[in-house]
């Protein structure tokens, strides 16, 4: 057989091969999703979503949450967020990079003190992009739009943008959240 006869079997071989692995990923996308929120679970968070599906063949892996939310209502101070909707993106080819969009209102709301009334910060639009490295350190960073802080106490602030860049090991970085 002439060369040129094997080269568009060669092509559709290594597109097979290509999309065989991008619906694998996508297929371990919300498995992965459900381990990591059983994981928080573990650790005394409360978690609920709904995995909408995953999309975006073939040059990317977007998977969407569907009204979101992380607590820890028995903290001190309690605490919640929540959003209408996420999406979570990665590249098939590099998946130690994501970035998480939330769509529609984002919201949290905290007690700084027992005594005090809760204060709640929402935001339109809220944008998260992290990249880990081999020894999984994090690096990122964190940008809201329309922020608007509703403090009982002390009223109310808005800031039409606000960023924020950091880095840190994740151990330490989940320590500081907790």
């Amino acid at each position: 057989m002439p060369r040129v006869f094997w080269l568009p079997i060669l092509l559709f071989v290594a597109a097979l091969g290509y999309s065989g692995y991008w619906f694998h990923l996508a297929g371990q996308s919300g498995k992965t999703v459900d381990a990591l929120a059983e994981a928080a679970r573990a650790d005394g968070l409360a978690v609920s979503y709904t995995v909408a599906g995953t999309g975006g063949y073939p040059y990317r892996l977007t998977t969407e949450l569907r009204r979101p939310s992380v607590g820890r209502p028995g903290a001190t101070p309690p605490w919640s967020a929540s959003a209408e909707a996420v999406r979570v993106v990665a590249q098939p080819w590099d998946l130690r990079r994501y970035i998480a969009i939330a769509d529609g209102e984002t919201r949290l709301a905290f007690a700084p003190r027992p005594d005090t009334p809760g204060v709640t910060v929402t935001a339109s639009t809220a944008r998260a992009s992290m990249a880990l490295d081999r020894a999984f350190d994090v690096t990122g960073g964190l940008f809201v739009t329309s922020l608007l802080v509703m403090d009982p106490a002390e009223g109310i602030y808005d800031m039409p943008r606000i960023g924020i860049e950091f880095e840190r090991a994740l151990d330490q970085f989940v320590s500081l959240v907790e």
